[in-house]
């Protein structure tokens, strides 16, 4: 799954939730916006560590599945 979010220490809350993170990196993004990757898991416990992630102070702009090819 791919989530884009804003907010602070956004990558370090990710990992501390989803375990392993593959933080992207685009060069004209907002300092306090993070784009990153995270293993394939069922939707429903996606969707449960997505709201732990936005109770945190976390706002996830958007997710989308990726393929796992």
């Amino acid at each position: 799954m791919y989530v884009r979010a804003n907010g602070s220490n956004v990558a370090e809350k990710a990992e501390k939730l989803f375990g392993e993170v593959t933080v992207i990196n685009k060069a004209d993004a907002p300092a306090d916006e993070k784009a990153f990757v995270v293993k394939a898991m069922p939707y429903n416990e996606f969707a449960e560590k997505i709201a732990q992630l936005e109770a945190d102070g976390v706002s996830v702009l958007s997710s989308i599945r990726v393929a796992d090819l």
